[in-house]
């Protein structure tokens, strides 16, 4: 596995996560980041069940500071906290691997994890093996102009 504590940084001015759509069945499979443009982001492949959203309350300033997960071949468990300390369900059957935690730097927020996809017999798995992170808009309560009403 690649290092498990790489952390990608994104574009200043980066939309704030507003929903996170998680995927589940014998391990974690997919996970879908919305954000406060619209768009979309897709991590992971397209099996699995879909659990009960994570909303995040961007307009209140909300935004995900930490990814919690167990991981070995798979990512077997995960949940995300927030800098208002809220934290989602626990998604995913549970107890294999190894506990893993990524939390961002002083000032940024989470936009998206960093996958890593087995190969050969076991290329159905995949693990977090990161996160990415933006600084956090000046205003977060308004963290894209062009979608805030003035």
């Amino acid at each position: 596995m690649a290092s498990e504590y790489k952390t990608v940084e994104a574009a200043e001015g980066s939309p704030v996560v507003t929903k996170i759509q998680v995927w589940t069945g014998l391990m974690v499979d997919k996970y879908v980041f919305t954000y406060t443009d619209g768009k979309s982001r897709t991590f992971g492949s397209d099996t699995g069940t879909e659990a009960t959203p994570f909303v995040i309350d961007s307009a209140a300033g909300e935004y995900v500071v930490k990814v919690s997960a167990r991981v070995g071949e798979s990512t077997d468990m995960v949940n995300f906290t927030t800098n208002k300390g809220r934290i989602s369900e626990t998604y995913g059957p549970g107890s294999g691997g190894d506990p893993k935690e990524w939390s961002v730097t002083s000032g940024y927020m989470i936009t998206g994890l960093t996958m890593h996809q087995a190969t050969g017999s076991k290329a159905w798995t995949q693990q977090i093996i990161g996160i990415e992170q933006a600084p956090v808009p000046k205003d977060p309560c308004c963290p894209c102009p062009s979608c805030c009403v003035s």
